[in-house]
């Protein structure tokens, strides 16, 4: 036999060498097969894993078997299976790919590199394994997303749907390959252990026991292999431990797969991530240490409460690890791995301890809290969270603001050290000062009013000053533990408060995660018998009830740890209750209960709400939490305590080492002026810009957030700042930073917006169906019902500036009873609408409230109102308004017209009909108190929708201005930003296209300019205001005397920039280079900032203004590195700004800097001068109009035929024939085209399937159409589908459902199709119509798939045959239909030849530049020909080159075909020595098929036998569910007699309580009593003393009768008052013998129940309750023998004053 070597290529192969051949082909088969089947047998078992692993919401909760039990009652049984179908896809490419590529690695292994045994099985099913999971990786990440779906929580509608949803949404092929790094690494364990065990368990089996568990192979009988059921069990044994071993990596990559759908709490980052965050957080050692947690375990010993231990780090690199332990309680710390903790403590030896004895753990040290935060969270987490969320949502009271003008008072008299006459002077000031009149102007209250309340605690202030200020020898001993030489005693002390060191003190504690502001920080010595200790504590005030709370306690508390940032421990703090001038010492702090559950409260509140409001109130949850997470995560407030000065200056965001220069100036009340200088040398380059807010802080420790403020300006030497606190208390030498501060302002504002919106309040109602319903607006019919007589004049004087769409505004907003909406286009006069608006409201007597999101905004609508001497009111800070505009703020009035009462507040407020503010100030007491006629919103579309809602709430109606093709709302958060949060109030309220007014005519762009955004976004409808507009080019006077040499070739594009007739001109700066910087501190680019400032230099030379200029970056870095060469150059005239800042502006020439010029984008510069260009009609537009057209003539048709024949339609009517021809082009309309495996496939059945899924009603016909018999084709099935739709008179929703999911929409339609635009909604509306016909409607198959879908014209042109038989009305229209319809044929035809006239032109401009290109072209022809013939030439050699081998070629394989025949003889014979082999493997094979017989027939014995033994078992276990159900039934009684005897138990509670109230109100009574007798004897004492006196004065004084009658009168005085104390008495009387009563009943009712209870307990436990019932009836007989005695002392009473009574008649 010739050797394999030997055999030539040629060679025909024997059967056997070919089946080995092919023994990959079979490897790859078999191991997809056994793949599937695996699979699909453990799917249940894989999903449930999938969804524990990832810890799904539905189902983490429970074990394994639970939620196998729990997941066919939520999704039903086909649950078990989701997203099998993937795996299925996925599974027959992975285990094929497994199974041949480790038979191939090991052949390889074995022969390339020797290695061979079990290293060689371990090695090679690592890499089949790995192979298999990259090949197919994609595949698993969709199966496991599908599977991780919850019913009713689809976010993929299928395999395809997910590979799209990923590719868009998860960037591309990337989001493909999530978790693959622990997916390769556990699958080279596990793929190499599963092949390992299983050989090796294959190899030991068959050694060991060969017979029993072996059998001859098929393919080769001398071949051992193992049985079927040993191979199962040996492939289940080797999956299990391999599964084992890599189960940690699994579930990592599961978490990472599902990184996109899980919360960010469950997610799990890959390594480069969670290192990256690692780089980003600032660990360290040391008293304000950092450590991040790297794993946490729960350590359970016997006997023992259990621990949690923590493995940390304060490494960047991870590898330095400690542990904490944490015991007795704080175990329960819900830290998790990644999170970031601060230890107080003692460490020792790298483990670190914390207990209830030593030691504590702040979790997220640098989220600061405030300490009233977290004292009330004490008694609900709850309330205290959703209070700081909607902390504005509660207004004030009366006694919040009480409360804070005796705050007021008592800090300055303690400051200043007031006397008595001073305090009275002060609290005087305050109260009839202009500080707190908005907030009593807000609770309608008078200053009187709240000066009799400040008064009522004025005592208690000079009693506590007179006891703990100015006597130190005071007898107020309390009750303190103070360490004194490292002991802790508890001992009485005297307090003596010695100085008042600050007020207001702003703390930031990093060290125990806490910020707050203290009342009054105060110096105290406290005297005791070892002697004298001098401290500083905190001292807390609080104006309300002296209730000792643990709020206030723990409030406390909490301001003594925040001492410890400045100072020693003053291990004590003071609460001081103003009303009584109590003082109280805490020092330590109880644990309160959690309240009962809110669940039928929440019920009860939200009641009022529809679902879709709750739905749209969780979603805008959602999308502001995430918003505010990415604001936090901005503002990076622990930069400033974890990052030095010097090094948070490299990035620009901060001035450290300065000190204070000059006085401090207090600008207004609440605002000093500082001034800042630089220690040694200049101030550094910074980023900080006048405006910015910025963080004050000390240089060192303890000195953070002294105070915050913005940057009044920044000089090369000076930083002035108007700061909210006085910093000249601090030493002179204290070094300060500054900080930039993003800052928190209004963040609260959207939530207390939403919480508004959410409310049982008319207000809140209208604008829920206006804006989350979708109600449509309503408008008034006739203007003359709304213009007054009076204002007729005036308001057509204003319409005579004004274009016809500006008119038209003016109109719509007159005539609306909710809402306009004003598109404002870029310079269509947008502000002079505006203006002219509140102008007419204003004539007409209207009240208007003016907004905007920024001041800016606001006030260039009021200085063009100024103009006109239209008054109006200005509020907000006049710091923060436009210098013309200070004059009309509410701060500059109230000063100038000195209003100190809050009448003439309300005469200020009263007066003035317009009222402007930002959208932020909506929370000012004139919004609070006072509805508007009209709301103006300007710049609507910039502002997000929660804040654009605060001033809705304020008017009857509201008019939104804006333009959403221009600047969208600001969303940082990404996740959010897809949620929806980008989308305005404007936008989301424009698809009520009656309520939209558009501005088409502009004033600010010259022809040219306008086209590039005319053609891009607004379709065509800009235009120029006036020729002089559309020619209007800029003024350079001096550009001919600017001398530049042009002639170089390199700056011929400056001439290009300076040339007026060229108004538009982008610059590519890519290959000067100018790349792009990107710093800490920004983004810019230095080279495009000289090359902005050289421009404005030649355009300032050349004649142009500097303030005619204009430079815009979207980069604020980038503006500051201009600002600084601008300064350089000696140039502020020009300005320099962000784009937002240019809203509504006008400037002769706008340079813009783009910035980014890198490797991956490429921008530059634009020169934009003063500023349309028409746009070609868009077909598709046309051929939607076309179609919407016919659909209404259509169905106009078919609701008139079947009105006339009795609502019933067959289906061959031809009109309802052509109208499912119209539904299925505008269905097809815009259509995708869909790549299938074997064709391009196109058709409306795929959308039609969708509404299944979107609408449950129309699975019934789904299932109908699928089952229809003869239907062959997907448009035969959306035919039939339609005329299922018309029978149930459900088309309409249907159609409905489907066009709202556009998201879903666009897989199927292209952007501009019918069904994505509003043509689309306009015809499903029109389909509702059809609700009305009875269709009888022949679905056949066959017809269906067959038929022509051609549109009749013939039935929309109509003639004057077709009608002559009709009425005159019903010819009438149909004329009018034929002259609509012809009409708009025209309208389109001459928008038609408009835009070809217009193609035309451009062809003509664009052909002579053709021209000029074809010179080009032909020298660049001439020189391609030389290159041709050079090529030619060469081609010419190589040909020859080419012969040459090809002959040599031909010799090769001559001798190759030689050798081949000498070869052909060998594979001959083995050949037959095959085909032998085969016969007696066909021999062995006929003797294991009559074995197998034999074993099949044992095979059916057994089978009868284990059914006879399964019924007898199915008996058995009947009996045993009887059993089980008494045992449920037994348990349940026993349950019911448990809650029984507990109601009793709690009855008897209740009842105890009750009695203890009694022997309460009796010993009331009893007091009462004695009170009554000691009245009675000093009535008696008088009554003797008088009659004495009055004897005496008879025998003395006979002849003194006039004085004697006087003093007669004052005793009849007396007596007439103790007649009224005797009829007070006879009252009191009458209310002791009323609650007597109330007693008798509450005892009778006692009673009553007392036997109910004892009938209870002798059904329950008898025996048991007898003696507690005795008991009770015992306390029963005591409180009747007091009531007895009550009665009688009653009795003795009543008759002690009724003869009192009968001697003071006497």
């Amino acid at each position: 036999m010739a050797s394999p070597a030997a055999a030539g290529p040629g060679a025909a192969l024997p059967p056997a060498a070919a089946h080995r051949d092919f023994y990959w082909l079979r490897s790859f088969i078999a191991g997809g097969v056994a793949g599937c089947c695996a699979k699909t047998t453990t799917a249940p078992l894989d999903r449930v894993k999938i969804l524990l692993q990832a810890h799904n919401h539905h189902y983490k909760h429970l074990g394994v078997f639970s939620t196998l039990c729990a997941v066919p009652k939520k999704e039903g049984y086909l649950g078990l299976y989701k997203g099998n179908g993937a795996m299925m896809i996925r599974i027959f490419p992975y285990g094929a790919i497994q199974f041949m590529a480790f038979d191939q690695y090991k052949k390889v292994i074995k022969k390339q590199l020797g290695i061979s045994g079990h290293v060689h099985r371990l090695m090679a099913g690592s890499m089949a394994g790995i192979t298999a999971v990259i090949c197919t990786y994609p595949l698993d990440m969709v199966r496991v997303r599908l599977a991780f779906q919850v019913k009713g929580e689809h976010k993929y509608m299928g395999i395809i749907h997910a590979f799209k949803m990923i590719y868009t949404k998860e960037g591309g092929f990337s989001g493909f390959y999530r978790g693959l790094m622990p997916t390769v690494v556990g699958m080279a364990p596990y793929a190499g252990f599963s092949f390992f065990t299983f050989g090796t368990l294959k190899s030991i089996g068959l050694a060991q026991a060969p017979n029993l568990l072996g059998r001859p192979s098929l393919d080769n009988p001398d071949v051992l292999v193992l049985k079927t059921h040993v191979n199962l069990l040996c492939g289940g044994i080797a999956g299990a431990i391999a599964q084992t071993i890599s189960y940690p990596l699994d579930v990592t990559r599961r978490r990472m797969q599902l990184g996109a759908v899980l919360p960010d709490s469950e997610k799990c980052l890959c390594d480069f991530s969670f290192q990256k965050k690692v780089a980003d957080t600032i660990l360290k050692n040391g008293l304000n240490n950092r450590y991040r947690v790297l794993e946490v375990s729960v350590i359970q010993r016997n006997g023992s409460d259990p621990e949690k231990h923590l493995t940390i780090t304060a490494s960047p690199s991870l590898e330095e690890t400690e542990l904490c332990i944490l015991r007795n309680g704080w175990e329960s710390v819900p830290v998790v791995p990644g999170d970031i903790v601060h230890l107080e403590g003692e460490c020792s030896s790298g483990t670190w301890v914390i207990n209830a004895q030593c030691g504590y753990l702040v979790l997220y040290p640098d989220l600061l809290l405030s300490g009233t935060a977290i004292s009330s969270s004490i008694r609900c987490m709850r309330r205290a969270v959703l209070s700081e969320r909607f902390r504005g949502s509660e207004s004030g009271s009366r006694q919040m603001l009480v409360g804070t003008i005796l705050h007021d008072i008592f800090q300055q008299s303690v400051t200043n050290n007031l006397t008595q006459e001073k305090v009275q002077e002060l609290a005087n000031k305050i109260v009839y000062g202009q500080k707190y009149l908005k907030e009593m102007y807000l609770l309608n209250l008078k200053q009187a009013q709240i000066m009799q309340e400040v008064e009522e605690y004025l005592p208690s202030f000079f009693k506590w000053a007179e006891d703990f200020m100015h006597n130190p020898a005071n007898q107020n001993k309390m009750q303190l533990k103070l360490s004194n030489g490292g002991k802790t005693e508890d001992v009485s002390s005297n307090i003596e408060i010695v100085d008042i060191l600050d007020i207001e003190e702003n703390i930031w504690s990093p060290r125990f995660g806490l910020k707050g502001k203290i009342d009054v920080t105060a110096r105290v010595k406290i005297h005791c018998h070892s002697g004298v200790q001098s401290r500083i504590m905190p001292l807390e005030l609080k104006s309300g009830k002296e209730s000792n709370s643990i709020e206030h306690r723990s409030q406390v508390i909490l301001y003594t740890l925040l001492n410890l940032e400045r100072r020693a421990d003053p291990e004590a703090g003071f609460l001081l209750y103003l009303k009584t001038g109590t003082i109280a010492v805490e020092q330590n702090m109880a644990s309160v209960a959690f309240p009962p559950a809110m669940v039928p409260v929440i019920d009860r509140e939200t009641q009022h709400l529809k679902p879709s409001h709750l739905e749209y109130f969780s979603l805008w949850y959602l999308m502001l939490t995430l918003e505010l997470q990415s604001g936090e995560h901005r503002k990076g407030y622990k930069n400033i305590w974890m990052v030095p000065s010097s090094e948070r200056e490299k990035a620009g965001d901060c001035v450290g080492n300065l000190i204070r220069v000059d006085e401090v100036h207090e600008i207004s009340e609440g605002q000093y002026l500082h001034f800042f200088q630089r220690r040694n040398g200049a101030i550094p380059g910074t980023n900080l810009l006048v405006g910015d807010r910025v963080v004050v802080s000390g240089e060192e420790k303890g000195l953070l957030g002294l105070a915050t403020g913005y940057v009044r300006e920044v000089s090369a030497t000076k930083v002035s700042c108007l700061l909210g606190r006085n910093l000249s208390h601090l030493p002179e030498n204290t070094v300060f930073r500054l900080d930039h501060d993003e800052g928190d302002v209004g963040t609260g504002v959207p939530f207390e917006n939403l919480s508004k919106l959410m409310r049982d309040s008319p207000v809140s109602e209208r604008l829920r169906n206006l804006i989350i319903d979708f109600q449509k607006p309503h408008f008034i019919q006739h203007l003359s019902t709304v213009l007054p007589p009076e204002a007729k004049e005036t308001v057509a004087n204003i319409l005579k500036g004004l274009n016809k769409p500006q008119k038209q505004a003016m109109k719509q907003v007159l005539l609306s009873k909710d809402y306009t909406l004003i598109v404002g286009m870029p310079g269509t006069g947008k502000t002079t609408t505006i203006c002219a608006l509140v102008r007419i409201l204003s004539a007409c007597g209207f009240s208007v409230l003016l907004t905007s999101f920024t001041h800016t905004a606001v006030d260039n609508v009021l200085l063009k109102l100024a103009k006109f001497k239209v008054g109006f009111l200005r509020l907000g800070r006049a710091q923060k308004v436009h210098p013309d505009i200070q004059k009309y703020t509410e701060e500059e009035i109230c000063r100038s017209r000195s209003i100190k009462s809050v009448t003439d507040l309300e005469e200020l407020y009263n007066s003035q009909p317009v009222v402007a503010t930002s959208c932020m100030g909506v929370n000012h007491p004139i919004l609070v108190q006072k509805q508007f006629d009209f709301c103006i919103v300007d710049e609507a579309s910039q502002i997000s929708q929660l804040i654009c809602l605060g001033p809705l709430f304020c008017s009857k109606r509201f008019v939104l201005v804006g333009d959403h093709q221009q600047l969208p709302p600001l969303v940082l958060n990404a996740e959010a930003r897809d949620l929806g949060m980008s989308e305005s109030l404007f936008k989301r309220l424009e698809q009520n296209q009656n309520a939209v007014v558009q501005l088409t005519v502009q004033y600010r762009m010259n022809s040219k300019i306008m086209s590039l955004s005319n053609m891009l976004v607004y379709e065509g409808k800009l235009e120029c205001g006036s020729e002089k507009v559309s020619n209007a080019t800029v003024n350079l006077p001096n550009l001919k005397k600017l001398k530049l040499d042009f002639g170089d070739a390199s700056k011929t594009w400056l001439k290009e920039v300076l040339d007026p007739d060229t108004p538009v001109c982008f610059l590519n700066t890519e290959k000067v280079p100018a790349p792009e910087h990107a710093e800490k501190g920004g983004i810019s680019n230095v080279t495009e900032a000289k090359i902005v400032l050289f421009l404005t230099s030649l355009f300032i030379k050349a004649g142009c203004k500097p303030s005619d200029i204009g430079i815009i970056s979207p980069y604020r870095h980038q503006l500051k590195t201009i600002t600084d060469l601008m300064a350089k150059w000696k140039e502020n005239r020009v300005e320099v700004n962000t784009v937002d800042k240019y809203q509504g502006r006008d400037k002769s020439i706008i340079i813009v800097s783009f910035v980014r010029n890198s490797m991956d984008e490429n921008s530059g510069l634009m020169k934009v001068s003063t500023s349309v260009a028409s746009s070609v009609k868009d077909p598709t537009a046309v051929e939607r109009a076309n179609l919407l057209n016919m659909a209404k003539l259509s169905i106009k048709g078919l609701i008139e035929s079947a009105l006339s024949f009795g609502r019933t339609l067959d289906s061959d009517y031809p009109p309802l024939q052509q109208f499912f021809v119209v539904m299925e082009h505008c269905l097809k309309h815009g259509l995708k085209v869909r790549k299938s495996f074997l064709s391009y496939n196109k058709t409306i059945w795929g959308p039609l399937e969708l509404v299944e899924k979107l609408y449950p009603e129309a699975e019934e016909i789904a299932a109908s159409v699928r089952d229809l018999p003869g239907l062959k084709t997907p448009l035969g099935r959306a035919r039939a589908w339609l005329r299922l739709a018309l029978m149930q008179k459900k088309m309409a929703d249907y159609l409905r459902c489907l066009i709202i999911q556009r998201d879903l929409l666009s897989e199927f339609y292209e952007y501009h199709a019918l069904m994505m635009e509003e043509e689309g909604a306009v015809i499903v509306g029109l389909l509702v119509g059809l609700n009305v016909i009875d269709a009888n409607l022949c679905v056949k198959g066959e017809d269906l798939d067959s038929q022509v879908g051609v549109i009749d014209f013939s039935v929309y042109l109509k003639s004057d045959d077709d009608i002559g038989g009709k009425e005159r009305n019903v010819q009438i229209a149909a004329i009018l239909d034929q002259k609509n319809y012809v009409e708009e044929l025209n309208r389109q035809l001459n928008s038609t030849v408009s835009s070809l006239h217009a193609r035309v032109d451009s062809l003509e401009k664009s052909n002579t530049k053709l021209i000029e290109e074809l010179a080009i072209a032909k020298n660049n022809i001439i020189k391609l020909q030389e290159e041709n013939h050079q090529l030619r030439s060469e081609n010419t050699l190589i040909l020859m080159k080419t012969q040459h081998h090809l002959e040599a070629t031909k010799v090769d394989v001559e001798a190759e075909l030689q050798t081949y025949k000498h070869s052909r003889q060998g594979l001959d014979e083995m050949y037959n020595e095959a085909r032998r082999q085969l016969r007696e493997e066909a021999q062995l094979r006929q003797d294991m098929e009559n074995e197998l017989v034999v074993q099949v027939s044992m095979k059916h014995e057994i089978e009868l036998a284990m059914k006879l033994l399964e019924k007898d078992i199915h008996e058995k276990q009947d009996t045993l569910i009887g059993l089980r159900q008494q045992l449920d039934e037994v348990k349940a009684i026993n349950v019911e007699m448990y809650q029984k005897l507990q109601v009793s138990e709690d009855a008897m509670k209740e009842k105890n309580e009750i009695i203890s109230r009694l022997e309460d109100k009796t010993n009331q009574i009893n007091a009462t009593m004695k009170q009554l007798e000691q009245r009675l004897q000093q009535a008696e004492k008088a009554q003797m003393e008088a009659e004495a006196e009055d004897e005496k004065l008879k025998q003395e004084y006979v002849n003194k009768s006039e004085s004697l009658q006087n003093e007669f009168s004052q005793k009849e005085k007396q007596l007439l008052q103790l007649e009224t104390d005797l009829k007070i008495e006879k009252e009191w009387r009458q209310t002791l013998e009323d609650d007597l009563q109330k007693e008798k009943e509450t005892v009778s009712h006692l009673r009553t129940e007392t036997q109910e209870i004892v009938n209870l307990k002798k059904v329950n436990s008898a025996a048991i309750l007898t003696s507690d019932l005795e008991i009770v009836c015992k306390e029963f007989l005591k409180v009747q023998e007091k009531n007895k005695q009550l009665k009688s002392i009653c009795e003795d009473q009543e008759a002690a004053l009724q003869e009192l009574a009968s001697k003071l008649s006497e």
